[in-house]
C-alpha cells in the first residue's frame, strides 16, 4: 500500500495499471480495512483477498507487562520462575557489543540445529543484516544476560506515536522462561513510550499461531490483498 493521505481508488489503479505497463503483477498488499470499505469499487479492478497468516497480532503494552487474568496467568508464572532463579540477571541495550552476542547466539542456534525450515533460514540472513545495519535503519532493542551470558534479545521500532513492532524475539530454552522474560522485558520498557506493541504476523504456522493467541491479543488487524486484474 502506498504512504500518505488521500489515497483514492483511481490512484491504486493507476499505480497498478503503471507497474504492469513495467512488468510487475500490479497487486498491492497490506490495504488498510478503511479503504476496501470506503471504495467498493475496488473490486471491479482486484480480486480482494484477507490473508490470515499476514494479520498482525496487536497487544495492550501494559498488559504485556502486568500479565493479569486467567489468560495470562501461565505467563505470568514463568516469569515468575525465572526472576526467582535468576535474580541477577541483567538487562542490557543492543549497543555494537551485544549485538555481535546476539549475531553469535543466533548463529550457534542454526548450527546446532541442520534441520530448521527455510523461512528460519531466511529469517536469520534478515536478522543478520539488521544487526549489522542497527543504527541505520533506525532499530532499538534489549538483551538479557545470565552471568554475562546472552539468553535472549528483542528487537523492535516505533511505527507511530501508539506503536512500536516487535521485529525479532530470540531465546536459549535452555533457560526455563526465557522466552517469557524478554516478552515481559520488552513491554516493561516501551509501556510508557507507546500504547500497543505489534508482534507481526503467524505466517499461517499453527504453533505460532498458538503461541501468538495465548498472550491475549487487543485485536488481529487484518491482511487484505488486492490482485490486479490486468487491464491492459
Amino acid at each position: 500500500m502506498p504512504l500518505g493521505e488521500n489515497v483514492s481508488a483511481s490512484d491504486l489503479l493507476n499505480l497498478s495499471t503503471m507497474l504492469k505497463k513495467n512488468g510487475y503483477s500490479g497487486d498491492i498488499s497490506n490495504v488498510p480495512p478503511a479503504i476496501i470499505d470506503a471504495f467498493p469499487e475496488l473490486s471491479q479492478h482486484y480480486e480482494i483477498e484477507d490473508y490470515r497468516g499476514g494479520a498482525e497480532y496487536i497487544y495492550s503494552a501494559e498488559k504485556l507487562f502486568v500479565l493479569s487474568g486467567k489468560k495470562l496467568r501461565k505467563k505470568k508464572n514463568h516469569v515468575s520462575q525465572f526472576l526467582r532463579k535468576y535474580p541477577d540477571y541483567q538487562v542490557r541495550p543492543l549497543d555494537s557489543t551485544v549485538r555481535k552476542d546476539c549475531l553469535s547466539m543466533v548463529n550457534t542456534m542454526l548450527d546446532k540445529n541442520s534441520d530448521v525450515s527455510e523461512s528460519i533460514r531466511e529469517e536469520t540472513i534478515v536478522l543478520t543484516k539488521a544487526l549489522k545495519s542497527f543504527a541505520i535503519i533506525p532499530l532499538q532493542g534489549i538483551a538479557i544476560y545470565v552471568e554475562n551470558r546472552l539468553v535472549c534479545f528483542s528487537i523492535y521500532s516505533r511505527i507511530n506515536q501508539d506503536v512500536y513492532t516487535v521485529h525479532f524475539e530470540k531465546a536459549d530454552y535452555a533457560y526455563s522462561g526465557a522466552a517469557q522474560i524478554i516478552n515481559w522485558e520488552t513491554a516493561k520498557a516501551l509501556k510508557d513510550t507507546c500504547r500497543y506493541i505489534n508482534r507481526e504476523q503467524d505466517l499461517g504456522l499453527s504453533g505460532l499461531r498458538k503461541a501468538k493467541l495465548s498472550y491475549d491479543p487487543e485485536f488481529i488487524y487484518p491482511a487484505t490483498f488486492l490482485t490486479f486484474r490486468t487491464q491492459l
